[in-house]
């Protein structure tokens, strides 16, 4: 698992969400960070990810996947949001 990954999966993340507002993405994005630093992977598969993402991710190979993540990466410290892009779907 390299940086390239997890920034995929951020990226992933906040595309995924319903809510397009900035702001509300953000707390998203914080509340799975705090999920990721307790290891709450289950509650991360069942209440944020879209039925698109869980149905191309079996919950066993996605639990399995952040664990090896969190193992090598360790927890979540910080980050700065640079820039902020609306996507108009």
């Amino acid at each position: 698992m390299n940086i390239k990954t997890i920034i995929f999966i951020t990226t992933v993340f906040l595309i995924g969400c319903d809510n397009h507002d900035v702001n509300n993405a953000t707390i998203e994005v914080a509340r799975f960070h705090s999920m990721y630093n307790t290891k709450e992977f289950i509650g991360i598969y069942d209440t944020m990810l879209t039925n698109e993402f869980r149905n191309s991710m079996p919950k066993n190979n996605y639990i399995s996947f952040m664990n090896q993540t969190y193992n090598i990466l360790g927890v979540y410290r910080n980050s700065t949001l640079k820039k902020a892009i609306k996507l108009n779907h």
